[in-house]
């Protein structure tokens, strides 16, 4: 069955619109819960996460009203990373885990993340089976429970066996929390380690989530490295999945770039399924060629930190993620896990005695060129005749060390375009040609 509401990331939208609302949110909880019964019928415990969204509340409490009608209990963890949830569910044996959020979405946005009791993220499969048994009629609203205080106390302790205590002393490190999920998680668990941090996107007064900041908006966390002297830099989305650096030059370091800074560590480590790194069909051709020297395999998958996390379970993989941020490293988590992940940079740092400058030459990738634009409408791209033999006939030309990918977005109303090749002169060529045809019969807005 076809799903209409869940993306590759669950469901977002704008909040208030059509879908993504306390009406919609009863709904969910009630076809959700019916579903978590049956796929974990020892537990009846619901736990529920959000990020800083002002529209989260209200979004809570339709959902509990759903979750309560089917005879489950809720617990509201609060404000908290979307991987400090995924393992809250698995500690306290719950039967689901949903996270209110949009990740790195407009603040006008937000959405829900669900996980099953063993804090992955639900299949297709699964989704599909929940939208199939969406009531149309919801039980009276309910009050959303009261925070529990204590919710981040094991996502903490957690983050602390990455590092030994006062490691990170003399260190200072900029930190971009996009004024989501990890505005003060992060910084305590930095300067648990000795770090001296630097912060924006604090959430402080009323900013709004991932405006101007954050893992989508990288130029100010790069201009306070400059400004601070920082070691590294560090900026999150609005949920604390995805991480994006920079280094002590405040250059964003390419996500391809961290990837391959993970997989040699993991190698060097003997971390057990190191020989393989799993990432997405938009990461960097350059990234296969640069860790075959190193006798590492690079697997793909499709778009989205699930598939990879699902391909990472199925073989073993120590290491897989997206370019865009999203890195699991299953010695500590099942999903992208940000803060876990800039821990483990910091770590390989220390261990080698490097800058991040330095180890990011480890990859050498391709020349790219790659943008989003915005659609009135996500038509398969099929249908349009001239889009697909110009993307074929690029892809003839740049041959086996280039590509013209497109793709819809799962999360948002935008085409992207990503092209790659072996010579930058190549590339924008290529880049060029296939942008005006995607104008031409598009119609972007």
């Amino acid at each position: 069955m076809k799903v209409e509401h869940f993306g590759t990331d669950g469901i977002r939208g704008p909040a208030g619109g059509d879908v993504v609302n306390p009406f919609f949110a009863a709904r969910l909880g009630l076809a959700a819960g019916n579903w978590a019964k049956g796929n974990c019928p020892a537990s009846r415990l619901v736990l529920i996460g959000r990020d800083t969204r002002h529209s989260g509340p209200d979004l809570l409490a339709g959902l509990v009203s759903g979750l309560v009608s089917e005879g489950l209990e809720v617990r509201s963890l609060g404000i908290l990373p979307t991987p400090a949830l995924a393992l809250a569910v698995t500690l306290e044996k719950a039967c689901l885990g949903i996270m209110i959020t949009a990740s790195h979405n407009p603040a006008s946005d937000n959405g829900f993340k669900l996980f099953d009791h063993l804090g992955h993220k639900l299949s297709p499969e699964d989704e599909s089976v929940i939208e199939s048994v969406l009531p149309e009629k919801v039980p009276a609203s309910l009050s959303a429970p009261a925070d529990d205080p204590d919710s981040l106390a094991a996502y903490l302790e957690h983050l602390a066996t990455a590092l030994p205590e006062g490691s990170l002393k003399d260190w200072t490190i900029a930190l971009d929390t996009s004024h989501g999920a990890t505005a003060h998680v992060r910084r305590i668990a930095l300067e648990r380690l000795g770090a001296v941090v630097k912060q924006i996107g604090d959430a402080s007064g009323n900013q709004l989530i991932n405006d101007g900041v954050g893992s989508e908006s990288p130029k100010r966390l790069a201009s306070l490295v400059r400004e601070t002297n920082a070691r590294l830099g560090i900026a999150h989305d609005g949920d604390g999945d995805r991480v994006i650096f920079c280094d002590e030059n405040g250059v964003v370091v390419e996500g391809d770039c961290v990837l391959g800074i993970m997989a040699l560590d993991a190698v060097r480590r003997e971390v057990p399924g190191s020989s393989t790194l799993v990432t997405t069909d938009y990461a960097n051709h350059g990234l296969n060629q640069s860790l075959s020297e190193h006798g590492i395999t690079v697997e793909r998958t499709g778009v989205g930190d699930r598939c990879v996390a699902d391909r990472m379970r199925e073989i073993g993989a120590a290491v897989g993620g997206e370019p865009s941020g999203h890195l699991i490293l299953s010695e500590w988590s099942s999903v992208g896990d940000g803060p876990m992940a800039a821990l483990n940079l910091a770590r390989i740092m220390l261990e080698s005695e490097e800058s991040l400058s330095k180890l990011k030459d480890c990859v050498q990738l391709f020349p790219s060129f790659s943008k989003a634009f915005p659609v009135a409408e996500k038509i398969p791209l099929e249908e349009f005749d001239e889009v697909s033999e110009q993307i074929r006939e690029q892809n003839e030309r740049l041959g086996k060390e280039g590509r013209v990918f497109v793709r819809y977005s799962g999360t948002e109303p935008k085409i992207r375009l990503l092209v790659e090749a072996k010579e930058e002169a190549l590339a924008l060529n290529a880049f060029g040609v296939t942008e005006r045809i995607l104008r031409k019969e598009l119609k972007f807005l």
